[in-house]
Formats: structure tokens, C-alpha cells, sequence
């Protein structure tokens, strides 16, 4: 398991975090105070990969050396307009970036995992991307070995409970989280799949 230390969403065009959470307490102050700053200077990186695409591909599919698994077009199963099985005659990009459909794939609810994205002095910062431009960080430690498929999935179960949260009609969009039972259910993922 990785130990992640610490979580935030962003959804908002001034890059506030929406939800914050410090997941593991085995840091010490001076390295947790600092958690936000790295979270916010890895917006940037986040909104590079989310706009590079690769040109010189015939078939509009894109990935870097980071991880980013964009692909647009007919290499995920689909055709241009986001319909299973016909995948004859269009290069047009997708409506599923990122979300290999088969029969054994989870929908990725149209976001993207965009791996490690940078690291800040050997510990790694992960990011996952939903189409609404919302952002999903985790800052994990540099000691523990990390398993990508189950940061996929913790991010893939904090997406559904964020869409839960933004179908509440007492939620306002843009404000912050305080549900006591959002971060309840945040940290019982984090505990059973990241720390």
C-alpha cells in the first residue's frame, strides 16, 4: 500500500480547494504546512497535460511520459461520437478520454487519471482530471511502495461521492465541502486502498 498524506479537490476557477484532508498524521508540521503550496504548484502541471495533445498521430492519440492516458479517436472501441462497437471510418475524438471501454473496464465517469505528475523531494503528487474541470490531487509519502491501480480506484470512488455531493440540492456548487459524512467516507477509501 501507499501511504498518502494528503487530498484535495479544486473545482472552482479561483483554485480554492473545495475539500482538504490530511490523511496520515505521521508527518511532521513543518512538511504538512507546506502540503497546500505543492498541491497548488502542481496546477499547474495538471493543466499542461490537460490540454496536450500529440499532432503528429493519425489517429488523435495521445500519451506522455507521465502517465497521462488521453486517447481520442477509434483505438478505445468506440466511434466519433462516443457509440460502443462501430469503430469504422471516423478519426474524430472521442467523449471518453482516458476510459478504455470493454466488457472487463470500469467507466472512468468521463475523467482521466492522469498518474504521477511531479514530485516534490522524492515524494510522488498524483492527479486525476473529471470533465468538469475538477481536480483531484494526492500528495503521497516517499517510503512506502505505491500501487497505481489502487490510487485509480480511490480516485474512481471519491469522483462518484463528489457527483453525489454536487446532485445534493443543499450543496451549493463552488462552496466548500464540510459534510462530516464526505470526509468519513473519503478516509475509509483512503484507509482501505491508499494507506
Amino acid at each position: 500500500m501507499s501511504s498518502a498524506q494528503y487530498f484535495v479537490i479544486i473545482a472552482n476557477d479561483q483554485d480554492t480547494p473545495l475539500y482538504e484532508a490530511q490523511l496520515s498524521s505521521t508527518s511532521s508540521n513543518s512538511v504538512t504546512e507546506l502540503y497546500p503550496f505543492i498541491a497548488n504548484s502542481a496546477l499547474d502541471i495538471i493543466e499542461d497535460l490537460q490540454w496536450r495533445t500529440n499532432s503528429s498521430s493519425s489517429s488523435f492519440s495521445s500519451s506522455s511520459s507521465t502517465g497521462f492516458p488521453i486517447s481520442f479517436g477509434n483505438d478505445n472501441g468506440f466511434n466519433g461520437i462516443g457509440n460502443p462497437g462501430n469503430t469504422g471510418g471516423s478519426s474524430s475524438p472521442s467523449l471518453f478520454f482516458g476510459a478504455k471501454q470493454n466488457n472487463n473496464s470500469k467507466d472512468l465517469l468521463g475523467a482521466s487519471y492522469l498518474g504521477f505528475i511531479d514530485h516534490y523531494y522524492q515524494s510522488p503528487i498524483s492527479a486525476y482530471i473529471t470533465f468538469g474541470n475538477t481536480k483531484f490531487i494526492l500528495i503521497h509519502s516517499s517510503n512506502m511502495p505505491i500501487n497505481g491501480n489502487n490510487i485509480k480506484v480511490f480516485y474512481q470512488l471519491v469522483h462518484e461521492l463528489y457527483l453525489k455531493t454536487l446532485m445534493n440540492p443543499f450543496y451549493i456548487n463552488g462552496s466548500a465541502i464540510n459534510s462530516p459524512m464526505f470526509d468519513a467516507k473519503v478516509r475509509a477509501f483512503a484507509a482501505k486502498y491508499l494507506i
